[in-house]
């Protein structure tokens, strides 16, 4: 199954942000995979939200609103991986 999660990494790294396994197939040893894309992102818009603006800032993002073009999973997992270094230097 290492193959299916190299392919649902490859498409949610190219906008396919929820894409997912939706259905498997066995005869004897082969398998028959269905994954269900989505919709493709082509960019994202994640608000600040509840943060505060000191940790925003402090994460790098200077905007209310942050916009990411050319959407990738990988995009997403660093604003959220920066955000959460912030939390955790800051005590929380």
């Amino acid at each position: 199954m290492k193959e299916v999660d190299n392919v649902l990494s490859y498409v949610r790294m190219n906008g396919y942000l929820l894409a997912e396994l939706s259905k498997i197939d066995w005869a004897g040893k082969n398998a028959s995979v269905f994954i269900s894309l989505g919709n493709q992102y082509k960019s994202i818009q994640l608000s600040r939200g509840d943060i505060s603006i000191s940790l925003w800032n402090k994460a790098g993002f200077s905007s209310n609103v942050l916009e990411i073009r050319n959407s990738s999973s990988l995009k997403v997992d660093e604003v959220f991986a920066d955000l959460l270094k912030v939390y955790e230097n800051n005590g929380y």
